[in-house]
């Protein structure tokens, strides 16, 4: 028999959680909990709620997915992927601000283009160690409750 066979056969769906993963860490990045979101009531009402907080909580099942599926030298893989393409997504929005093209293209100053897409929230390395810590520190959990 192939051993081959049911190592493809288990990571069938690897690549496309490892996508979901990474493209949430990123828009959840951009959108923000700044950005408001408003919810319509049936009383006529509206619930107000900041955008970010229906991608934070999905980072954390795909996270415990990866972790309980693929065990957790894949999960944390996936959690390193992640932060290299945060930390390509800051240069390029740095660099994107530093030549001003966002300025010219909206037609108005740098710091409106800023607050659309969240550059101005935390600094970068607050928000990147944040991002690492917490996924790795998720993927351990998991880990140890597995392993009990």
């Amino acid at each position: 028999m192939d051993n081959s066979q049911p190592q493809t056969a288990q990571f069938r769906y690897f690549p496309y959680v490892m996508a979901a993963f990474v493209a949430i860490l990123l828009l959840s990045n951009i959108i923000g909990a700044s950005k408001p979101s408003y919810l319509a009531l049936p009383g006529g009402g509206q619930w107000a709620f900041g955008a970010g907080v229906l991608f934070f909580p999905v980072s954390y099942i795909l996270g415990d997915v990866l972790t309980e599926v693929y065990g957790y030298a894949n999960a944390r893989r996936v959690i390193w992927t992640g932060f290299a393409a945060l930390i390509f997504m800051a240069f390029m929005a740095q660099t994107t601000l530093r030549w001003n093209g966002a300025a010219k293209s909206t037609g108005g100053s740098t710091g409106s283009w800023c607050v659309r897409v969240n550059c101005q929230s935390k600094p970068l390395p607050v928000r990147l160690c944040a991002m690492l810590y917490r996924q790795s520190l998720s993927a351990i959990i998991i880990r140890s409750w597995r392993s009990c």
